[in-house]
């Protein structure tokens, strides 16, 4: 006889133990719950994972982000093979504690989920994400971080692992830093990008001797969050972050780029991990920055220099003009 479903009882003793796996940041007790096959998607990966160490490889980083999140059970409907879960989620984003209602379906085999699927209307995470990021960390958090949330190795690689792969020759800007004199950070949704100062108000300007070459530190930004693990991207110290491929290979010295309305060209500088990078994510996150069979991949950044001034907002393109 085919399985039509779990009864609201049968789901509620499901949930209670599989729901509180979502929080204390206990990614391998969350993945213990899914098949090694077991397919997942939610609304920030609509395209899904498949395969438990990608499951897990993302899970590492969701609950990095979110370690004090707490999610119930509202109702449950049968489903075959499953049931479809009612969930009510409390999620604290800076100041805030966000209360938010979704569904998620359920589809087991021999007792372990094999399918599933969240929905849920993400856009005041969103909003509560960006406020916070937009907040000036504190002088004193910059030196050194949270240890609590540097990664190991083994999740570092694990994660880069299964990483989507960056678009190669028209991107977008995702974050633009400027580093105020009193140690702050500040998260403009546009600067005039100019040839003499970079970044306008920025450290670089006020740190002789200013060396063009390293005139804007830039970061491939799921590559910051990895190595961030929950922490705020401004801690790294550069200025921007850019969803594009910036690996040696696809941007060779003296490659340009349109950012916004600005011109770019890409700098002979390498840009290493450094003793203030180790205090913030780690010796590992050193080390996975710093790996000579990867290093080509410029995990850490790269530098570029503004060749022509111009508008960046937040949002806009990142495109190759020309390569060498």
């Amino acid at each position: 006889m085919q399985f039509q479903g779990l009864a609201a009882a049968e789901a509620k003793a499901f949930a209670e133990r599989w729901l509180p796996a979502w929080s204390g940041n206990r990614p391998e007790l969350l993945a213990s719950f899914y098949t090694e096959d077991a397919f997942y998607a939610d609304p920030a990966i609509p395209g899904g994972v498949h395969g438990r160490e990608a499951l897990l490889a993302y899970f590492r980083r969701l609950l990095a982000h979110h370690p004090r999140w707490v999610w119930t059970q509202r109702d449950s409907i049968p489903l075959r093979d499953g049931f479809l879960n009612l969930w009510h989620a409390s999620i604290p984003v800076g100041e805030r504690v966000l209360e938010v209602d979704g569904v998620c379906t359920v589809q087991l085999r021999d007792g372990w989920i094999a399918r599933n699927e969240v929905f849920f209307d993400r856009s005041a995470l969103l909003d509560a994400l960006r406020a916070a990021a937009a907040a000036p960390a504190p002088p004193d958090e910059s030196p050194r971080g949270d240890p609590e949330r540097h990664l190991g190795s083994t999740a570092l690689d694990a994660s880069a692992r299964v990483l989507p792969a960056p678009a190669r020759d028209a991107g977008r800007l995702a974050l633009i830093v400027r580093r105020l004199p009193t140690g702050a950070r500040e998260t403009p949704g546009e600067v005039h990008l100019s040839v003499e100062h970079g970044v306008p108000g920025d450290a670089w300007s006020r740190r002789p001797p200013r060396k063009p070459e390293a005139q804007l530190a830039v970061m491939r930004r799921d590559v910051a969050e990895l190595i961030a693990n929950g922490q705020v991207l401004t801690l790294f110290g550069d200025q921007l972050f850019v969803d594009l491929d910036v690996s040696a290979a696809n941007l060779p010295v003296g490659t340009r780029l349109r950012v916004g309305e600005a011109l770019v060209e890409m700098t002979p500088e390498p840009h290493n991990g450094c003793r203030k990078f180790q205090q913030r994510f780690g010796a590992d996150a050193l080390r996975f920055v710093q790996a000579k069979e990867t290093r080509d991949q410029n995990r850490r950044g790269v530098y570029w220099r503004v060749l022509e001034p111009g508008l960046a907002r937040v949002g806009d393109a990142v495109e190759v003009v020309a390569r060498p």
